[in-house]
């Protein structure tokens, strides 16, 4: 065998367990350009993984410097492993030195056992994190407000199962625990594992990505929707000190008034649109708010003796009660989600 010959035997045995592999390859590093023999990637379910194979076709042990040599290329490009591969063996100080190092030492025979490991330790840390991440994105739009009109309970109903099944069964993939169930199937090697976790994840990612391009599009109408309401509410109690300052001028008093209950009118429609993106964890601060409206600044409106104290001091709890609702009211970007109207 030759060298050329070894290498290609090595990148064929990479290629063979599910990684890209590639000979002669040119990588940029932090401090300069490095060759490596075999460059090898492997990306699954977004995790991405390069490790940098050496190979010594040597008659004789490789040392120390040799280890130390590639420690450093994949220390510069930002490798997550290298490999050094001879079929002569390795000096003892280059066995020691890679004991501390994220450098394994190899001959061709030995790499199945350990890089088959290794890469299937790596697809499965893929998958575990895929999993997690799409648990995260599916919980911030699960209805578990007692009260939510959430209309994307399908989530939990349709996929959420299909990913809480992964998770029950990883932890026998991981030590090939064969067969595993997934809801109603069954599979009984690895790589059919991954290529159903794959299809799962494909689908599920769909179905997440719906609702997030709704949740980003309540996003854009709650907010101006939650500006309006309160403008609203504070053009009234505005109008409520100039309808005191008119006191004496019953004519324009009335037309104040009349000006008054059309911004009540809007602030009436306002609050059944904004009603539609309230979950329980802010219902009571949003009732507060309206409580206060109706008890307080409306009853204010009749009450044709009205001073500037009894004004100020609605206002003081309207106000305050406001301003609970906007510390309590998340409607986007951190759960819980919006409701949409039904």
């Amino acid at each position: 065998m030759d060298w050329n010959t070894y290498q290609e035997d090595v990148a064929t045995f990479f290629k063979s367990i599910g990684a890209t592999a590639e000979t002669n390859a040119t990588v940029k590093g932090v401090r300069g350009t490095h060759q490596a023999d075999v460059l090898v990637t492997l990306k699954q379910f977004g995790i991405n993984v390069t490790w940098i194979i050496e190979c010594k076709l040597w008659k004789t042990s490789v040392p120390k410097e040799k280890i130390l040599t590639l420690q450093q290329i994949v220390q510069d490009i930002g490798a997550d492993r290298g490999f050094l591969m001879s079929e002569s063996g390795f000096q003892a100080g280059a066995i020691k030195s890679a004991q501390t190092s994220n450098v394994t030492l190899s001959s061709l025979p030995e790499l199945q056992e350990i890089a088959a490991e290794e890469l299937v330790n790596l697809k499965l840390k893929a998958v575990s994190v895929k999993l997690e991440e799409l648990t995260r994105r599916y919980y911030k739009f699960i209805p578990w407000p007692k009260h939510s009109k959430i209309k994307y309970v399908e989530l939990a109903v349709e996929y959420l199962p299909k990913l809480f099944m992964i998770r029950l069964e990883i932890c026998k993939v991981f030590i090939g625990n064969f067969p595993v169930r997934l809801l109603s199937k069954a599979i009984f090697n690895l790589p059919d594992f991954l290529k159903e976790c794959d299809e799962v994840f494909r689908i599920c990612e769909i179905e997440i990505e719906k609702v997030e391009k709704q949740y980003d599009e309540n996003y854009s109408l709650v907010y101006p929707l939650v500006d309006t309401w309160r403008s609203l509410i504070n053009r009234l109690v505005s109008l409520s000190k100039q309808i005191i300052d008119l006191a004496g001028d019953d004519d324009q008093q009335d037309k104040a008034r009349v000006k008054a209950a059309g911004i009540m009118k809007k602030i009436g429609k306002t609050t059944d649109k904004l009603s539609g993106y309230i979950l329980s964890d802010s219902e009571h601060a949003f009732a507060v708010v309206n409580k206060t409206l109706i008890d307080g600044l409306y009853l204010d409106l009749l009450n044709v003796n009205l001073k500037h104290e009894d004004l100020t001091k609605t206002n003081k709890g309207l106000q305050k009660a406001l301003s609970a609702f906007a510390h309590d009211f998340q409607p986007i970007k951190t759960p819980p989600a919006p409701n949409t109207p039904l």
